[in-house]
């Protein structure tokens, strides 16, 4: 890593609840591949993975973890080498898994609504859930018969209403009371239903919730004997700092262990991790352009936006914040409330609310914590904003993942 840098960091001011900020690397970072960037840590991912492996090693678990949560290169080559399988949820996300060395045979596919080029892109993988009867019939059409189902379990879960998909319904999964009907029917179509899928939402906090699905699948798989594997999904939580609270995974595992044992046959329990494993390995990084002080507070511009970090448009999420001083400034006490602001021409366009700061001048550097699942893939480039680079942190080093494009670029990408 650099050590002749412009940027020194040496003062930080941070919201509660944030992950630890490596203020040289950030430093490094910006120095070399300027703001605004996101910024990935190897070492924090592995030490997310490692309870997942953990699992998988010592009981009837598989974990895969979800390609949509962050797709880049060093995140999937991370996440492969600790000997997880990989989540995917279309063409896309199977080009990913191929490009960065994934065996088709630890790749689990299961799509809300594939088209057909995820479809076929589906087939290499080496486990594939039907979401409703309807794609039994698409997968048997070309040539599975062999597939798992997606299971609606009645059972709401979630940090936000938009997310909680195991309510009651048919959008997500098949209802209890017509999976009878739906294997009955795919039997006759020559189609083995293997396991049985769900997924409540995401940053559930409460073991409880998932303990409940792992109930109903359970009792299903005691119905259906054919059942080889039971997959409860992801959303194990990563709380922001409005809740202090953490997922207790070790005790799901020990439960869904005491369910197992409780089970004549192989039964397998697998999970899908995204958020888990990569939210709180990322961070926003950018630059202060403007701020102004009033009675009411500060009010601060950067040159990022919630473009870069949509979960604050999304959901309201108030992400942890570091700052990081160039000029290695004292601290000179809080201006009472401050919101941050992007670059968009949108009055939306605000990062933080009403969160006491040191004072900031132009030129210091803001790092949006919790921003490693979700932000990146989500990101937008909305009034001709530019994505930013992403930078990868392992061993030490700094790799670009993904370079900046110019404004020129990107409108020869759309346009060109």
């Amino acid at each position: 890593m650099p050590t002749d840098r412009a940027v020194q960091p040496a003062v930080v001011g941070t919201g509660s609840g944030g992950p630890p900020l490596d203020h040289d690397a950030v430093g490094a970072a910006v120095e070399r591949f300027g703001t605004p960037l996101w910024l990935l840590d190897g070492s924090r991912l592995a030490d997310n993975l490692a309870p997942w492996c953990d699992a998988t090693q010592n009981g009837p678990f598989d974990a895969f973890y979800s390609v949509k949560a962050n797709a880049a290169p060093p995140v999937l080559r991370a996440v492969l080498d600790a000997g997880l399988g990989l989540d995917v949820a279309g063409e896309f996300d199977v080009i990913a898994a191929s490009a960065n060395g994934a065996s088709p045979d630890r790749l689990t596919f299961c799509s809300k609504a594939p088209n057909p080029e995820d479809l076929r892109a589906g087939l290499a993988c080496g486990t594939v859930v039907a979401a409703n009867d309807r794609q039994v019939e698409a997968w048997r059409s070309l040539g599975r018969t062999s597939v798992g189902l997606r299971v609606n379990p009645a059972v709401d879960a979630g940090f936000h209403s938009d997310v909680r998909t195991g309510p009651a319904g048919r959008r997500f999964g098949v209802p209890i009371k017509e999976i009878d009907a739906v294997i009955t029917d795919a039997r006759r179509r020559g189609v083995t239903i293997e396991g049985f899928h769900c997924h409540l939402g995401s940053d559930i906090l409460d073991v409880d919730r998932h303990l409940a699905a792992a109930t109903v699948l359970f009792d299903l798989a005691a119905r259906h004997k054919a059942i080889r594997w039971l997959n409860l999904g992801g959303g194990y939580g990563v709380p922001f700092p409005i809740d202090d609270r953490r997922y207790d995974l070790d005790r799901l595992f020990r439960a869904l262990r005491a369910l197992v044992d409780g089970t004549t046959g192989d039964l397998e329990v697998r999970f899908e991790p995204g958020t888990a494993v990569a939210r709180d390995a990322g961070w926003l990084v950018t630059a202060v352009t403007t701020s102004i002080e009033s009675e009411q507070g500060q009010q601060v511009e950067c040159d990022a936006s919630v473009n870069h970090l949509p979960g604050a448009l999304l959901y309201g999420t108030q992400h942890p914040v570091g700052i990081i001083r160039r000029d290695r400034r004292a601290p000179s006490g809080s201006c009472g409330p401050t919101m941050v602001s992007g670059n968009l021409m949108q009055p939306g366009d605000v990062l933080l609310r009403d969160t006491p700061l040191p004072r900031l001048i132009p030129g210091d550097l803001l790092a949006f914590g919790l921003a490693g699942a979700y932000t990146a893939v989500r990101a937008s480039t909305f009034n001709g904003r530019p994505l930013p680079a992403e930078v990868w942190l392992g061993d030490g080093k700094l790799e670009l993942v993904r370079r900046r494009r110019t404004a020129s670029e990107l409108y020869a990408e759309m346009y060109g």
